[in-house]
């Protein structure tokens, strides 16, 4: 109890000694908090970043899909249906003869360092087509021909010569020294995001491992990753690309378009547990017609037709398939179908579309326009199944001639039709492509 009574009394005579410092210290202490939490609440936060990697060789004049997902910073926008729609514009016009576009900015928009956006900033550089601006929200594209998909190719990010977006991001670029795109980091008020891009996906895989991003985007196969509580893997359907059976419709055998439909009638298996293609314009398309020729497996029609345009001395023919190495596997699917029926493939592994080739598997690249001019087009250097047919030419010359949208869905309504009816190619399935993510993916 002495103790006790010695410790407080000690206690009181330091307080009453020291009691207007103590009481200074405490009032100091608490203006000090209070202008501390007014002067760090004027400092803005760290902007998070978002490390995302994609597979593929790039460069500034092609860029990364991501990029424009992220960005939204075209004149046009690809929505429902895959219908251009306005986007940095409130809407726009198309002159009588479809040679001019009009389009109109939206009011108020701004470059990233505050400037206003004005039309002369829209400086695209597109071949052969003439731009001009008729007052500061305005901006007029002239085409030497009529082109009914031009909308559609303005989906493409704007870019000031600062390499600013008027939705507010600042991209800046690395490259190495061939000129391809080592990465991109794309810089807004909000956020910050850091594209990486890899020559192949199992160097992105190892990447994501390491941590060097969080984030894989569109890739073609699925990676070598094993889901877990933080880590997700999303499989969806890629409707820009489509693997398909190609014919070379000038061999002298698969000249015959009869030829090519019993191919297709005795192919059991033509989706491969993936989404099932009908035609080459996506089902999503405002274009696409459902009420094609299928060539359902039709082992009865498709020998038939071997049996009546087969010569006396093919009756048991011989092809060559060349295939890219991804789609190996249904390579050997196919053959291991057709030799059911004594039709023998020879499977050739190529890194490329073959110069010259009987049977070719690979994929075409599908615009969110239905116009496929460049690629059915007996004229055009990128047709390659070399189809030379007077009506789908004509068919698709008239589909990107002609401005009216109803007019345009039923001509590629009859150019489906007309394209299954000759079948320079089977159209197969669309891939998956797969998103990896370690934790909240920011798309």
């Amino acid at each position: 109890m002495r103790l006790i009574r010695r410790f407080f009394l000690f206690i009181s005579i330091y307080l009453k000694r020291y009691r207007y410092l103590i009481l200074a210290s405490i009032l100091v202490s608490i203006v000090f908090i209070f202008i501390l939490r007014i002067f760090l609440s004027k400092i803005p936060p760290p902007k998070p970043k978002h490390y995302l990697g994609v597979v593929g060789s790039y460069s500034i004049q092609n860029l990364p899909p991501l990029i424009d997902d992220l960005l939204v910073a075209g004149l046009t926008k690809t929505g429902p249906n895959q219908l251009p729609l306005p986007n940095l514009s409130t809407h726009y016009d198309i002159s009588d003869d479809g040679k001019q576009y009009t389009f109109y900015l939206q009011p108020n928009l701004t470059w990233p360092d505050g400037k206003k956006l004005q039309a002369a900033d829209i400086n695209l550089n597109i071949p052969k087509i003439s731009l001009s601006y008729p007052d500061d929200q305005t901006v007029k594209f002239l085409l030497p021909e009529t082109f009914a998909p031009f909308p559609s190719i303005l989906t493409h990010a704007v870019f000031n010569s600062q390499g600013q977006t008027p939705t507010g991001y600042t991209a800046t670029v690395t490259q190495s020294n061939s000129g391809s795109l080592k990465d991109i980091r794309l810089e807004s008020a909000r956020e910050i995001y850091i594209i990486k891009t890899y020559n192949s996906l199992p160097q992105a895989v190892i990447a994501f491992k390491l941590g060097q991003v969080d984030h894989l985007y569109h890739l073609n196969n699925q990676p070598d990753i094993k889901p877990n509580l933080s880590v997700s893997i999303k499989a969806e359907t890629d409707y820009s690309h489509l693997v398909t059976l190609f014919f070379n419709t000038k061999d002298p055998l698969l000249t015959e378009k009869a030829l090519r439909q019993a191919i297709a009638y005795l192919l059991q298996n033509k989706n491969f547990s993936k989404t099932k293609a009908l035609s080459s314009i996506i089902p999503t398309s405002w274009a696409f017609n459902p009420l094609v020729k299928t060539y359902d497996y039709d082992t009865t029609r498709g020998i038939q037709l071997l049996k009546d345009n087969l010569p006396e001395d093919k009756q048991q023919p011989e092809f060559e398939l060349s295939v890219l190495p991804e789609y190996l596997d249904t390579a050997e699917n196919i053959k291991t179908e057709l030799e059911k029926f004594s039709i023998l493939l020879t499977v050739r592994v190529v890194t490329a579309v073959p110069e010259n080739y009987q049977l070719f598997l690979g994929t075409l690249d599908i615009p969110p326009d239905p116009d496929q001019y460049s690629l059915w087009h007996s004229t055009q250097s990128t047709n390659i199944t070399r189809l030379d047919d007077k009506k789908i030419d004509k068919l698709l010359e008239d589909g990107r001639t002609t401005i009216d949208q109803k007019e345009r869905r039923l001509i590629y309504f009859d150019f489906q039709k007309s394209l299954l009816e000759e079948l320079p190619a089977i159209f197969l399935y669309f891939p998956n492509r797969y998103q990896v993510s370690r934790g909240q993916p920011p798309l």
